[in-house]
């Protein structure tokens, strides 16, 4: 159901820490304009650990609002209650999203049962699709590719963010789900190899400045053609690796202020600036790649 290029949003926020709502407008035109398959927001990238719930609801009511049903918007939820995600759910299932991506939860290390417990109740409170986040370095819970393919033959559960580093399981994933489920590169650095085994995309942090780039690359990986793919990949496999010398979200938020899509890169506590050594090797990385910055800053 999910596929391509779907890019992992930043928030983008002012100096005093509030969304910065023109901004985001920005990055919205720049993604609808960009052939972007989908856009999630308020997960990972997108800080939403770090906002509240009536911030949440706020931007993704502006975000419903202005994209006007022109390209998918995915919400991103993590919690380690269950009793959270629901709440939040039964807000959301009122509004015109058009998946969820929900992560495995945090602190509590459940064992595969319980994670298969968890996401079957969450499935039976709402009718919109819903993609399992696998990101054992952030949760410190790993939902194996058993429970995965178990979980696929709900039906409204349709695809996982496969973001645990171990590419061997890809194809255990596909050849044991059901035909129709989405498996998502979860780490722009391995787009290449996940997709030769059988992923039908990237949720990507990256494509927040290579929106039209990312999903290039998807085409040409989902159509089998290699080589022009890999020369894509190698133009941008510097700045794909310059893109995680610091905690996401804050060097990608850097590169957008630095390309001109957003005012500041400012983000909340815990997460902090990059220092003035690792904007000087990003600019320079970012200057040698030749981005457009006069088209998006048309944007």
């Amino acid at each position: 159901m999910f596929s391509g290029s779907i890019v992992a949003l930043i928030t983008p926020m002012l100096n005093s820490g509030k969304i910065d709502f023109f901004s985001l407008k920005k990055l919205l035109i720049y993604h609808m304009h960009s052939k972007t398959s989908a856009i999630l927001i308020l997960s990972t990238t997108g800080e939403g650990y770090s906002l509240n719930f009536r911030e949440k609801c706020k931007m993704l009511t502006y975000v419903l609002d202005f994209c006007a049903k022109k390209i998918p918007i995915i919400m991103g939820i993590g919690s380690s209650s269950l009793q959270a995600i629901l709440k939040q759910i039964s807000f959301y299932n009122q509004t015109s999203i058009s998946g969820y991506l929900i992560s495995t939860p945090y602190y509590s290390c459940p064992n595969q049962v319980g994670l298969y417990q968890y996401f079957k109740k969450i499935s039976e409170f709402t009718n919109i699709p819903q993609i399992i986040y696998n990101i054992p370095r952030r949760t410190g819970c790993d939902i194996l590719p058993e429970t995965i393919a178990k979980l696929s033959k709900i039906t409204n559960i349709v695809g996982v963010k496969e973001s645990s580093g171990d590419l061997s399981r890809i194809k255990k994933i596909k050849f044991l789900s059901n035909n129709h489920f989405s498996i998502l590169c979860g780490d722009d650095i391995n787009i290449v190899d996940f997709m030769k085994l059988g992923g039908c995309g990237v949720i990507s942090m990256a494509a927040n400045i290579l929106a039209k780039e990312s999903d290039q690359l998807c085409f040409l990986m989902y159509n089998k053609h290699y080589y022009q793919a890999e020369k894509i990949y190698r133009k941008f496999y510097q700045l794909y690796s310059a893109l995680t010398i610091a905690p996401n979200p804050a060097p990608i938020k850097w590169a957008c202020k630095f390309l001109g899509l957003i005012k500041t890169y400012k983000s909340r506590l815990p997460i902090i600036n990059i220092d003035k050594k690792n904007m000087y090797f990003l600019k320079k990385i970012l200057n040698n790649t030749n981005i457009s910055y006069q088209e998006i800053n048309n944007f």
